[in-house]
């Protein structure tokens, strides 16, 4: 009399429970804790911010939006304006430098934590390693990891 309704129903309940506690445990931590997302002052860069905050989002890890200004220059304030609203909306940490080599600036506020870094890559994938791409100068610069997305 063992296969009644009950018995089965609280057999069923158990094996969901199980394979739920087995998925917890199995869940892996994301490879890093933060990313470094590098921008230039230009508001095509608020689309690259949004799309980091999504993936910072799934994988539960933290956003530091860095802009880095030459000496002397004077960056676009709309823009500027409009990179750190999606940064706020992104839930970032928003870092204005000033540095007259944006490449080690980057990686120096990168490698506090040992963090990847992430930049725009330029159109044609044979110039994103090619002197003197900004994703050649932070490699040079000492950057351990470094993510080129694709612009939109």
């Amino acid at each position: 009399h063992f296969f009644r309704t009950e018995n089965l129903s609280a057999l069923r309940e158990l094996t969901v429970r199980e394979l739920m506690r087995a998925r917890r445990q199995r869940h892996q931590a994301p490879p890093f804790a933060r990313i470094v997302l590098g921008v230039r002052a230009r508001e095509r860069d608020v689309g690259l911010i949004e799309r980091m905050g999504r993936l910072v989002t799934r994988l539960g890890i933290e956003l530091v939006v860095v802009h880095v200004k030459l000496p002397g220059a004077t960056p676009d304030p709309r823009a500027l304006e409009l990179l750190q609203k999606a940064a706020r909306a992104a839930r970032a940490q928003w870092l204005q430098l000033e540095d007259k080599d944006p490449a080690a600036a980057l990686v120096a506020a990168a490698a506090k934590e040992l963090d990847t870094i992430v930049v725009e890559s330029p159109r044609g994938k044979k110039r994103l390693f090619t002197p003197p791409s900004f994703a050649n100068r932070l490699l040079r610069a000492g950057a351990r990891e470094l993510i080129a997305l694709a612009p939109r």
